[in-house]
Formats: structure tokens, sequence, C-alpha cells
């Protein structure tokens, strides 16, 4: 009876023991589960919060380099000028910017824009009779490309001696073409064993027109950039 009741026990024993080991099995496993999707999650997190943080930085120093070349450009002609010495700088510019929220393989290009307006002399230009050199200089670019324009081409706004602003409209379009097909790679080991790739090839074109409130000359200005990518897998 004693032999009986010593098997039993033990049997009692070694079954505890086996439901400890997998509770505690099963356990470590939920912890290794939660540990890896916290990571997954985290780490896109901060793979976003990075590429916004290169987005914002980027953006921010385009910028500035578009002031800072607008200024030295006005600063430039006014000092060089003759007889020019005042001069208005208007300066547009695409530029590729990454976006981590936007999907496709070329990203649409955004528009940096900067103005500058120097004078070169304790006072104004000097204005002589008939003399269109002598006022003020307004040059206008986008995109490298631009046109000169002098104080008195801007529209009257119907007062005396106030002009309507010299950017009338600004308008952008971007159209895109796509071809998505498949190649052959061969195997370099065994020619008559290979592969076959998809190849995306996408071309985007963004064209930019400005409209000048302006009496001679041209009233647009027209810019026309194009991109072209490529991916496979």
């Amino acid at each position: 009876m004693d032999d009986m009741n010593r098997i039993r026990q033990t049997s009692c024993i070694s079954s505890t023991s086996r439901y400890e080991s997998k509770g505690r099995l099963s356990h470590r496993l939920m912890q290794r589960g939660q540990a890896m999707i916290e990571v997954a999650v985290m780490g896109s997190l901060a793979l976003a919060a990075l590429s916004l943080l290169i987005h914002m930085g980027l953006r921010m120093n385009y910028q500035q380099q578009i002031e800072q070349e607008t200024f030295r450009q006005a600063l430039g002609t006014a000092k060089n000028g003759d007889p020019v010495q005042a001069v208005v700088v208007y300066q547009f510019r695409n530029r590729i910017m990454p976006d981590p929220s936007f999907g496709l393989p070329i990203r649409p290009r955004i528009q940096t824009q900067a103005s500058a307006a120097v004078t070169w002399h304790p006072r104004l230009t000097k204005l002589e009779e008939n003399d269109r050199a002598s006022l003020p200089l307004i040059r206008v670019e986008l995109d490298g490309g631009g046109a000169d324009y002098r104080s008195e081409d801007l529209i009257d706004d119907g007062e005396p001696d106030k002009k309507k602003p010299l950017i009338a409209n600004i308008h952008k379009t971007t159209t895109a073409t796509g071809d998505l097909h498949q190649e052959y790679v061969e195997d370099p080991l065994d020619p008559t064993n290979g592969t076959r790739r998809t190849v995306a090839d996408v071309t985007t074109t963004e064209n930019t027109t400005l409209t000048l409130n302006v009496n001679r000359g041209p009233t647009t200005l027209s810019s026309s950039v194009s991109s072209r990518a490529q991916h496979d897998w």
C-alpha cells in the first residue's frame, strides 16, 4: 500500500513539473514574440521619423540656398551695373525632394522661391530723361531661364504710383508615363537556366508657367524638367 502511494505521489510530481516546464516555455515564447513586434513597430516609426527629418532638413537647406544666391546675384548686378544701381531679382526653382509619404520611385519636385532688392548707392538711381537703362532693373528667373524688365514695364493698378504685383499666377502641371515589362536574365554559370525579372521604367515631366503683370517683353515664363527612374525586382 505504501509503495502504491509513493508511485502515485511521484507521478503527480512529474506531471506537475511537466506542466510547469510547458508554462515557462510558453511564457518565454510569448515574451520573444512581443519583443519582435515591439522592435518592428518602433523600428518603422524610427525610420519614418528619420526620413521626415531628412526631408525637412533638405527643404530648409534648399530654401536658404536660393535666398543667398538671389541676394548675391542682386548685389553683384547692382554693384557692376552701368548706370543701373537699383536691382530686384526673383528666382523660382523646382528641386527634387525625398518624401517618405510618397510611394512612387520618382518624387514630385517642390518649388523654392526667393526675392532680393539691392540699391548700390546712398541715393536712388539717377533718372535721366528718355533713358530706359537708368531705370531700376527687375530680373525674373525660372529654373535657369528668365527675362529682364524695367520698373516702367509694370502695369499700373489704377492709382498714381501704384503697380500691380509682378507675379500674377504660377501654374504647374505634372505628367507621367511608365512601362512595365519582364526581362529574361541568363545564369552566367548555366546559360540554359535563367530567371525572369520585372522592370518598371517611369518618366515624369513637370511644366511650370509664370504669368507676369508687365506691358513689355514676355508676359509668361515657362520651364520643363523631366525625371526618369527604373526599378526591377
